[in-house]
């Protein structure tokens, strides 16, 4: 990506803050994007933030579409288990 990086690294960066579950499944979807990025980049070295904005979408916009992936109930038990980890350690303090 040369000199591209910084750009990209910002980019990854907003998408990664936007979307909501575990790491494991949060570095899958970045390490998808990110591949994604690196090859637009590639063919468009003028490319700037608003650019990878517009050709892959809003941080938002890619974090809403992969909740929307995402089946209802697994979400839910997701958070769930973030809601009786939390209930664990507040009973602990």
């Amino acid at each position: 990506m040369g000199s591209h990086s910084t750009v990209a690294k910002r980019y990854i960066r907003c998408i990664s803050d936007a979307l909501y579950g575990p790491r494991r499944t949060k570095a899958q979807i970045v390490a998808q994007i990110r591949e994604g990025v690196k090859d637009y980049l590639l063919q468009n070295p003028d490319a700037d933030f608003e650019m990878l904005q517009t050709h892959f979408g809003t941080p938002q916009q890619i974090a809403a579409s992969c909740v929307n992936e995402q089946d209802a109930f697994v979400l839910l038990q997701k958070m769930r288990i973030k809601k009786k980890m939390l209930a664990l350690v507040a009973g602990v303090m």
